[in-house]
């Protein structure tokens, strides 16, 4: 294992934490998170303000510094107000001079009412480029831009794929006894953006993403017991996939997203069963004398384990 990614594996399990994290915040605040001593030296990056409309670029650049700062693998080296095309010339011993490892340009434009953002990254050290790419999103997403130019940038560092343009789940708790309210969010990977997808009155746990991105599925105790939901989050079209007698748990999407694998206890002590969603029937998986729980699959779906 080499030493970027070494970096990029504690990155990514530092963000699985987030859902813990978020549990105290107020739904209205900002989502900090902080990583630091990442174990090794940072890699010093140069991101100076992007070009083109320069406004939108700058924006976009700030994002862009504010993703890759808070994995802690980097050091964002100071660039003050300097702008830089994806475009220009490189002076490779003037950004070495001024400590930067790797250089990030881009130059950012609207074209046809979209977001379109032309990137460069330079590797300073062996004077020459890791990688060009163009970004393009919705007019109105130029922190979705930001996010995705920061995935490029991260994968040509790190070898490793950016996680910045994905979201996250939380709940979040307000409140203290029978007032309590329970909410679960939807936000960007850095907290921002946070969207409520459903509210209760009782306990909200263990959401879980579908393979698309498109579904949450998670247990929700509003029948005073719980229950699995399957959530659309477009529409907010939500139904229970499992509601069985006792305890439904825990569920884990399967890579192709057919079907849940949850922990139920309908015929006595806790046991893991599959459900096809598109028929709801549960079958049983394990059955073994102990609590059988928080299962998970493989990535080629040949596996799970628990």
């Amino acid at each position: 294992m080499n030493l970027l990614t070494f970096f990029s594996r504690k990155a990514r399990a530092t963000l699985a934490l987030i859902s813990l994290i978020a549990l105290a915040a107020p739904v209205s605040a900002q989502l900090n998170i902080e990583v630091v001593g990442a174990g090794m030296q940072r890699i010093p990056v140069a991101v100076p303000n992007f070009g083109g409309d320069d406004a939108l670029g700058r924006e976009i650049a700030i994002v862009v510094r504010n993703d890759l700062a808070g994995t802690g693998l980097f050091n964002i080296i100071n660039t003050d107000t300097l702008v830089a095309e994806e475009n220009s010339a490189v002076d490779f011993n003037a950004w070495r001079t001024r400590g930067a490892d790797a250089l990030a340009t881009a130059t950012a434009t609207r074209p046809g009412g979209q977001i379109e953002v032309r990137v460069r990254v330079a590797d300073i050290v062996k004077r020459g480029t890791l990688g060009n790419t163009v970004v393009t999103v919705p007019g109105n997403s130029a922190r979705l831009a930001g996010h995705k130019v920061a995935d490029f940038i991260y994968q040509k560092l790190t070898g490793q794929p950016g996680y910045f343009s994905s979201r996250i789940a939380y709940v979040l708790k307000q409140g203290n006894g029978p007032t309590a309210q329970y909410q679960l969010i939807v936000a960007d990977a850095d907290g921002q953006n946070p969207v409520p997808v459903f509210k209760y009155n009782q306990p909200i746990i263990s959401p879980a993403w579908s393979p698309d991105g498109s579904k949450l599925a998670y247990v929700s105790f509003e029948k005073s017991k719980p229950v699995i939901f399957e959530q659309t989050l477009k529409t907010g079209a939500r139904r229970a996939v499992a509601s069985f007698r006792g305890s439904n748990s825990a569920p884990a999407w399967s890579p192709d997203g057919s079907r849940l694998v949850v922990a139920l206890s309908r015929e006595g002590g806790t046991q893991l069963y599959s459900i096809a969603l598109a028929t709801g029937q549960a079958t049983r998986i394990t059955n073994t004398s102990g609590i059988d729980t928080e299962p998970a699959f493989s990535r080629d779906g040949q596996w799970i384990y628990f």
